[in-house]
């Protein structure tokens, strides 16, 4: 059985706020942080983040250790 959750903006963006947090703080995987913060599918994930921050997570990594 599968269960669908819906997911407020305010939700969406905890989430990514998180998720942005852990980009620049560690060194785990993208696909780690995706499901740490709820995304089951690390391709969605890197999409919603683009939409929200403007660059994929990598670069967002790359960008803030610099």
């Amino acid at each position: 059985m599968s269960e669908t959750f819906d997911v407020t903006g305010e939700q969406r963006a905890d989430g990514l706020a998180r998720a942005s947090e852990l980009l620049v703080t560690t060194d785990m995987p993208v696909s780690e942080i995706a499901q740490s913060v709820g995304y089951a599918d690390p391709f969605y994930f890197s999409r919603q983040f683009r939409s929200v921050r403007g660059c994929s997570p990598t670069r967002f990594r790359e960008r803030s250790t610099i």
